[in-house]
Formats: C-alpha cells, structure tokens, sequence
C-alpha cells in the first residue's frame, strides 16, 4: 500500500496569525529578528526553540526568501527561494544546526550570523523555517504531519534611509482615507494614530489607522473612520505616523461637517 501522507502547513509569521496553545507545536524565543548593520559588518546571535508537547519533533531548518503583497495593509507575504528577491539576505547569513530532534519539551539554541559586503546599504531581509514532523514515530510508519513556523529576520544599514510622504487625503462619507509612499530603502511598519480636533482645539476623537507592511519604492492606503455624531462645524486631523528609531511623519488635515452630514477637506499641510 502506498504511504499516506497528510501535510498540514501552519505559518507563525510575524504580523500573521498566532496559533492557539493547542497549535503552537514550536515555540521560538524570537519570530521577528531586526539587526542594524553597517557596511562590511558582522552579527553573530541567537535564539532558543521549544518542543511544547510531550511528543519528540525532528526538525528541518532551511531559509526562504519572502516579499510584502500589495495592498500592504494584511501581512500577507509571498514566500520564494533563497537569493530570487531583490531584497534577500541569502547570500550574507548562516545558521546551526540544519536538522534536529527535539525531545518531549525539548529545547535548543539556534546559533545564526550576518557578513555584510562592503556596498552593504538600505536592508534585507529573509524567513528562517522550521519545518517539523511532529511525530516521528509516525513519521517511521509512512504517515506524516508536517507543519512549520518561521522567524523573520531584516537586516538594515547604519546609514538606512526612511524618506516617506504621506498624501491623496479624501473623504469616502464619514471614511478619511490617505496614502501612505514608502520613498527610503527599506521596509517600513508605519503605525498611525490620529486625534481630531474642534475649532477650540479640544479632542473629540482619537485613534488607531490600519496597520501598513510597505516594501521600498511601495505605496499603501490607509483609513480611518470619523464619528458620524460629530456637530456641523471645522474640524482638524492631526495623523501621526511613528516610524521607529524616533522617526515620525505627521500631517495635518482640515474638513468641515455639514448641517446636512457631508464631510468636505479643506486642506492639508506638513
């Protein structure tokens, strides 16, 4: 009889789904990885993996190459073979061990580390998986459930740049929404909270805008909602974006509310 194999795949990728107790079969210290670098610079580090289940797992690691899927604002990734993305890390990491076995509630220590080259600029970046059968004594019977998970790493040089603008603000009824454009080198998280302001300079709201995953040279659309509630009147958006490392973008957006309901944009400004 031919084996059966069943494959069951499971990413835990950072800014994606985090498994239930039940799911989480591996547990790694870190998911996300971020190391500043300058040209001709070295890493070395590393993070620890556990077996959470009282059943041994073998283990395969390998890396991928991944980039961010328009419309950059889920997280979704394209996943591809090391060295094919125009932004891999391929070519500068190696990593320890490649194959293991992990006893019940086991736990190991992932040794990995950068090279730059010496034209090292902007950032790269790369997935490293953790490809599991999570019996392996099944595993010898013909029957295999694979699953895998993934640290991502970003590598980013000293002399990074963060150029970004923030524009094309419309109404859509109550929905502001904008455009956020990705001018530097290197991937960008921008988080975006908002307060808006009556023409006595009091908040009558405040909040989040969805979360953005923008590559180099890439735009996302934001959005956010303004409460139908508020009086006919003038009113300001003050929009923030935070870019880590002390970095920041905000704009301002001016819009009225009329007596009938209908939001207009006036202006907007740095």
């Amino acid at each position: 009889m031919k084996n059966f194999y069943l494959v069951l795949l499971f990413i835990c990728i950072f800014y994606g789904g985090i498994p239930s107790p039940a799911e989480a079969q591996l547990v790694l210290q870190k998911s996300v990885v971020q190391h500043d670098i300058p040209k001709g610079g070295t890493v070395v580090d590393s993070f620890d993996v556990t077996n959470s289940t009282n059943k041994p797992l073998g283990i395969k690691l390998y890396w991928q190459d991944f980039i961010y899927k328009a419309p950059y604002d889920k997280g979704a990734k394209d996943f591809m073979p090391a060295g094919t993305s125009d932004y891999s890390c391929a070519d500068m990491v190696t990593f320890s061990p490649t194959n293991l076995t992990l006893p019940p509630f086991g736990k190991e220590n992932i040794k990995y580390s950068f090279k730059t080259p010496e034209d090292f600029q902007g950032g790269c970046d790369g997935v490293l998986f953790f490809e599991m059968d999570r019996d392996v004594s099944k595993a010898k019977m013909g029957m295999s459930f694979v699953t895998r998970i993934g640290a991502l790493f970003f590598l980013e040089s000293t002399d990074k740049d963060k150029t970004a603008d923030v524009k094309d603000f419309s109404f859509d009824q109550a929905r502001l929404q904008g455009s956020f454009h990705n001018q530097g080198n290197i991937v960008l998280f921008p988080k975006g909270i908002y307060y808006i302001l009556n023409e006595d300079g009091l908040v009558e709201d405040r909040g989040e805008v969805n979360k953005l995953y923008i590559p180099p040279g890439a735009r996302a659309d934001f959005h956010f909602s303004v409460p139908e509630a508020l009086d006919a009147g003038t009113y300001t958006v003050v929009l923030t974006f935070d870019l880590d490392g002390g970095d920041s973008i905000v704009k301002e957006a001016d819009f009225t509310k009329s007596p009938a309901g209908a939001f207009r944009l006036i202006a907007t400004r740095d």
